[in-house]
């Protein structure tokens, strides 16, 4: 009985650490403002997902993507944001803002893109 109760014992711990080592918080890197992290959704209804490993995913990067590939025969582009700019593939692209649900950058035409916290 008591080498069950060794055996469960170490599993139980075994599983512990497993679940406090995946906690999700620690994913962040440095300097990562967790205010930006979540879904923005544009008034078109395409959504960016600002993710907290720092991408960028969501409608709004796949549809871009379907066009750079299919109408372009382009690579598709990777997204990722700091604390302060938006980047496709590794280049800085804009600036961001945000004010409280708001999140506000310039598209490439140099106008003003406003999402709106989901």
């Amino acid at each position: 009985m008591a080498k069950k109760v060794t055996i469960l014992s170490f599993f139980f711990f075994l599983m512990l650490g497993l679940v406090i080592g995946c906690n999700e918080d620690d994913d962040s890197p440095v300097g990562l403002s967790n205010s930006v992290a979540g879904t923005w959704v544009h008034d078109d209804g395409l959504e960016y997902k600002f993710n907290s490993n720092g991408t960028i995913t969501g409608s709004a990067i796949d549809a871009l993507n379907v066009v750079l590939v299919t109408a372009f025969n382009a690579p598709a582009q990777t997204w990722t944001y700091n604390d302060t700019h938006i980047l496709v593939d590794g280049q800085q692209a804009t600036t961001y803002t945000v004010e409280g649900n708001k999140l506000t950058f310039k598209n490439e035409n140099g106008e003003n893109v406003t999402l709106t916290k989901k």
